[in-house]
């Protein structure tokens, strides 16, 4: 694996292990952290337990172990794990990090790993300019080749592209039609009290009794439609069968942000965090946003 021309201590490395065998995995994965282990990085292994065991007997004790499926939950949430623990261990005093990850990918649906090659963008975005190295390792024999079209523009040393650009290409994809019994509520300005109501009362009739966190971000979203967007908009909640769904339409606003939400609120940037703790408090938030408008779909899975 090529070592990056260029790439400093303060430099985010983002590259791709695509190998075909476990050996092929371990060899290279203990390579790439041990070369860390003598630049005294901290080191991380986030992986299904099949491949921390491969990984294990070659590390030293103070090497940090993360089950793939307890970690890779939702992008955002992944993404305010690392953040957190980057600034309070890894980053500090000048530290830096090296990460071997590998994705959890069968099992998910397509909105999942639609979500999942996102992030793929997103690191590059999120964790620009930190001081991490990190090695996404892909099994060729059974990672799907529309992600693995997805991992070759997004790591370093690759067919590299513009973040933006990758993001903006997954957000083409149409939104799944809504399902069932739609419950509508229209709303302005003053009527945020009966809109957190109506949502409860509705998400509980989809089987949804722990609400609060889709009540929460739906006054968010609703906040700022009233504040930034249109002034008014509506509240469509329907369920799936294993979710409930919230679309909040805006008919005049317009996101410009393509990157909203995911970037971590910074005191010198407030603006950003109410969208952050919205995809915080979801399962998955979806964003489509045109010349007619803007929808926020909001997703909470029931257990």
């Amino acid at each position: 694996m090529p070592a990056l021309l260029g790439a400093g201590r303060d430099s985010l490395i983002h590259q791709a292990l695509l190998y075909g065998s476990e050996t092929e995995f371990t060899e290279e994965a203990l390579a790439f952290l041990a070369e860390g282990r003598g630049a005294d990085d901290a080191l991380v292994v986030i992986a299904p337990p099949d491949r921390i065991d491969l990984l294990r007997p070659g590390l030293p004790p103070e090497c940090e172990f993360r089950e793939a499926a307890g970690y890779f939950t939702t992008p955002p949430r992944s993404i305010a794990t690392a953040v957190s623990v980057g600034r309070d261990r890894w980053w500090k005093d000048g530290g830096r990090v090296r990460v071997v990850a590998e994705q959890v990918w069968k099992g998910r649906d397509p909105v999942e790993v639609r979500e999942w090659k996102r992030f793929e963008a997103l690191v590059n975005v999120v964790f620009a300019g930190t001081r991490t190295s990190l090695l996404c390792a892909y099994d060729l024999r059974t990672v799907p080749s529309d992600v693995m079209r997805i991992v070759e523009r997004t790591h370093h040393g690759l067919d590299y592209e513009p973040p933006a650009r990758v993001y903006a290409e997954l957000d083409r994809a149409p939104l799944l039609p809504q399902t069932g019994q739609v419950a509508h509520r229209g709303f302005v300005r003053g009527e945020l009290p009966g809109l957190r109501d109506f949502t409860a009362k509705a998400a509980a009739v989809f089987g949804l009794t722990a609400a609060m966190p889709l009540i929460m971000a739906v006054n968010e979203v609703a906040t700022n439609i009233i504040k930034h967007g249109g002034g008014s908009g509506s509240l469509l909640v329907w369920s799936d069968g294993g979710a409930v769904i919230c679309d909040l339409l805006d008919p005049v606003g317009r996101v410009e942000d393509r990157f909203l939400g995911f970037l971590p609120p910074s005191p010198d940037q407030p603006s950003g965090a109410g969208m952050w703790m919205v995809r915080q408090l979801c399962d998955l938030v979806e964003i489509r946003s045109g010349g007619t408008g803007t929808i926020f779909r909001l997703t909470a899975r029931l257990p």
